[in-house]
């Protein structure tokens, strides 16, 4: 995956120029059809062709139809009707109504069938329907016994909703499982496979496990650190594909074991909304979220659902199969397509849905803490948040692949943001005991991690600036607010990693202090070479809270007495180097707005 290579301070997130050769084409309404008089979904054609253009019957035509035979010159309709025997080319249902289906349904091949396709399930095509291209995931295929010519039929996913476009049933037998108004079945030789997925040699397989579309609302799994190997081994988290790591990582730390994101999922359509919110809301919830939560594992093209629609929304392009960074996916669907409340807004009016930290590289300084490196560069910047957020996603301080300004940076479990909420009262960080009613920037900036100076009472201002080293510093006097002082604290609930080009993510599996964590590897292993596929993987990292603690922080910055530094397991020095972003919740504000 590519990194940010500007050193240019963002407090709001990055955004990727738009693609100038996109029209307006591209973000138009999908093709209006006129809706047959039968609920049943009809097998189209495709071709370009003026009598061969797909269109949906008017319930005069379809009254006149109803016995056209399939493969007839210029027909467009399958009897709908009269239930057509199919044919299953693959044993392997695709979906689990299958297998409760008439057993009489299925065989082998029909007698003479010669029609060769090197289409399979799973497969992404393309397919023209009224003159636009459209992709679909191939679902299932099969055969119409009632035909004359035999030829091949797709079941397709399609990529968009059409009132006249089915569930996945035909003739009122139910062939795969799909959202509502998204399955289509046309013929196979209509369909092309989609070169943005496909190479001229190679062909796309996600493996065999199954994992359909779950509606309602699922809460994360209950981990605990007696059942959290239950979670834990292969096929476990979000199949990986073409470049999405930089997707999977973020999605399971969002997602996985935390609530702190699900208004997203749950917030209605506002008029002011793009018209395909409530599908990307639905893949979002039901081919992602969902089943997540109920058996940890979202298959590659339930991904590939969500990533079509960003593509084609967003003014991010490439999030189908280009590298791409965390930023640019949270760009996209947060600010762009799901339009969330901003959670960080600043004194400054700014908003933002993530932060940046921009700070001066201090020599000195070789293993700072995220809360020094926050105050540091919210002091520096000279700005404040102007109320608490709910949930505050801070991107570390590394540009490009080959440059990090700390070869390691400590992520604290627990992030006071007192100090950087404007008005906010907060104790003198030099005795502890009375209410702050001064700070100062430059002593923030000699102050090491482990003992930071910035905020100061009456009495301790004037001592601590007696020193002949401090009597320049230029003191601000802050706007006190006369009430009961409390720290406002922040909980580390995941960490995703990159090191060179691949994204990973390290989660907290519940909100208890006690609650294990996991590691999370979308591409973790790979079966099958250049036609096959990824393996996702999590594995149990069920002592990183105590490698993670302020105990622990001593002394690993400390010598201890042979004068060598301790040395933490390989994913703590992982965690450590790696760092790209951190996701932190608020206990106070339970859910992003």
């Amino acid at each position: 995956m590519k990194e940010h290579q500007s050193s240019e301070h963002r407090t709001t997130p990055r955004s990727s120029s738009r693609n100038n050769s996109r029209t307006a084409d591209r973000r138009s309404s999908p093709p209006q059809f006129t809706a047959s008089a039968t609920a049943s979904p009809c097998l189209v054609t495709t071709d370009d062709s003026d009598q061969n253009r797909t269109r949906m019957p008017s319930p005069r035509q379809q009254q006149e139809r109803e016995s056209t035979e399939m493969g007839k010159s210029g027909s467009t309709i399958v009897r709908v009707h009269q239930r057509p025997q199919l044919y299953c080319q693959n044993f392997e249902p695709v979906s689990p109504m299958v297998s409760a289906m008439d057993s009489n349904l299925f065989s082998d091949k029909p007698k003479g069938y010669h029609h060769k396709t090197d289409l399979e399930v799973g497969h992404l095509v393309k397919i023209q329907i009224e003159g636009q291209m459209h992709s679909g995931v191939v679902r299932w295929l099969g055969w119409n016994a009632d035909s004359d010519d035999q030829k091949l039929i797709a079941g397709l996913e399609m990529d968009m909703s059409n009132d006249c476009f089915s569930d996945g049933t035909f003739a009122n037998k139910r062939l795969f499982t799909c959202p509502s108004s998204r399955g289509l079945f046309v013929y196979a030789d209509q369909c092309k496979k989609d070169p943005l997925y496909l190479d001229s040699t190679s062909t796309i397989s996600f493996g065999d496990i199954d994992c359909p579309f779950i509606p309602g609302q699922k809460p994360p799994m209950e981990i605990n650190n007696s059942n959290v190997k239950s979670i834990c081994g292969r096929n476990k988290g979000i199949q990986g594909h073409h470049n999405s790591c930089y997707l999977d990582a973020t999605l399971f730390s969002m997602f996985a074991f935390s609530e702190v994101f699900d208004g997203l999922i749950e917030r209605p359509k506002r008029p002011s909304d793009v018209s395909e919110y409530e599908e990307v809301q639905k893949v979002l919830k039901e081919a992602i979220v969902n089943p997540l939560r109920t058996s940890l594992y979202v298959r590659a093209d339930n991904v590939l659902h969500l990533r079509h629609l960003l593509d084609k929304l967003g003014s991010v392009t490439g999030l189908t199969c280009e590298e791409k960074d965390p930023e640019e996916f949270l760009n996209s669907l947060l600010q762009q397509i799901l339009k969330g409340e901003p959670y960080l807004k600043l004194n400054s009016g700014q908003e933002s849905f993530y932060y940046q930290l921009f700070v001066e590289k201090k020599e000195r300084i070789t293993f700072p803490t995220i809360q020094y490196l926050l105050q540091q560069s919210f002091y520096s910047s000279n700005i404040k948040l102007s109320e608490e957020p709910s949930c505050l996603i801070v991107l570390m301080p590394r540009f490009g692949k080959q440059y990090k300004m700390y070869s390691k940076i400590f992520p604290n479990l627990d992030l006071d943001v007192s100090e950087i909420i404007e008005n906010v009262p907060r104790s003198c960080s030099c005795c502890g005991i009375e209410q702050a009613t001064y700070e100062c920037i430059e002593c923030l900036n000699e102050s090491e991690p482990r003992d930071v100076h910035c905020a100061f009472c009456e009495r301790c201002k004037i001592v601590f600036h007696q020193h002949r080293d401090r009597t320049k510093h230029k003191v601000t006097k802050l706007n006190v607010i006369d009430r009961k002082v409390r720290p406002i604290e922040m909980k580390l609930f995941a960490v995703v990693c990159i090191e060179t080009s691949h994204y990973v993510a390290f989660v907290k599996c519940g909100k208890l202090p006690e609650s294990p964590w996991c590691f999370f590897d979308s591409m973790a292993d790979r079966i099958g070479g250049q036609n096959g596929f990824n393996v996702p993987e999590v594995v149990a990292c069920e002592d990183l809270s105590n490698w993670l603690s302020n105990e622990s922080y001593e002394q690993l910055v400390s010598q201890d007495g042979d004068g060598q530094q301790l040395s933490p397991p390989n994913y703590v020095n992982r965690l450590l180097s790696d760092a790209y972003l951190c996701m932190y919740y608020s206990e106070n504000i339970s859910r992003y707005k």
